[in-house]
């Protein structure tokens, strides 16, 4: 499942689907990660040391050249998102901006005791694959980041560009310099299993918090910077406070 408001049951007590959710689909996943060590996930997890060549061939795994896909119900947002998501995403590539691309299906969610249709949209996954297809071999190498509501501060946020909570302040009163990026602050790698949601989730090149958050962190003070330069620091200082609480 994925979502960070949307996430919710979909089946009652006795295993009858009633309602939909996002789903995030990996075609690699392979069921091994240290997740599935923990009680209430062993039941589900794969042994592949009798099987190396389904394990390597698992993690190759793509269909219509994609390793990930989002699959995200309709209708959503009290009814009123039916399918601009799609829509958008192909004016933008008709003007060269890079988007996903996304199609309606039908899709039904199954149990032992039920099944449920519903409308979703399949959209493919902005991750590796993607970088690979549309950048040249170095560039692809880069950070990619999504923004997104995160919780990392105690409380729901958009990715404003704040430097609060994501970046230490090192402010006085004639310089600005770049303090460090703050630990399982705003910027991170998101852990669905401990409701870690930081609003700049690095999605490539992760490897938890001994991640290299340089880019990031560096990049919000660089806009900081920016302001500065362009509105003058005494006019400036008013503003501040809408950046960096």
């Amino acid at each position: 499942m994925k979502g960070n408001t949307s996430r919710r049951e979909i089946a009652d007590a006795s295993g009858n689907i009633t309602n939909s959710c996002h789903f995030k689909i990996s075609l690699k996943a392979t069921f091994d990660d240290t997740l599935y060590d923990l009680d209430q996930f062993k039941a589900f997890k794969h042994d592949w040391s009798a099987d190396p060549t389904g394990l390597a061939t698992r993690k190759k795994r793509t269909l219509f050249d994609m390793e990930k896909f989002d699959l995200k119900y309709l209708p959503r947002n009290q009814s009123q998102t039916l399918s601009q998501e799609i829509y958008c995403y192909d004016s933008f590539r008709s003007f060269d901006i890079l988007a996903p691309h996304a199609k309606w299906a039908n899709v039904a969610l199954t149990s032992d005791t039920s099944t449920q249709s519903y409308v979703y949209e399949i959209i493919e996954d902005i991750d590796k694959v993607f970088l690979k297809r549309h950048f040249s071999k170095a560039e692809a190498k880069g950070d990619l980041y999504k923004c997104v509501w995160g919780n990392a501060t105690g409380e729901w946020k958009s990715a404003n560009l704040a430097r609060d909570g994501a970046v230490e302040k090192n402010d006085t009163t004639s310089t600005l310099t770049s303090g460090a990026r703050v630990a399982n602050g705003r910027i991170g790698v998101e852990d669905n299993y401990t409701g870690y949601h930081p609003n700049y989730q690095l999605k490539t090149n992760d490897n938890g918090e001994a991640s290299d958050f340089s880019a990031m962190k560096d990049g919000l003070v660089a806009i900081l910077f920016v302001f500065l330069k362009r509105l003058g620091f005494k006019e400036a200082v008013a503003g501040l406070a809408l950046l960096i609480g």
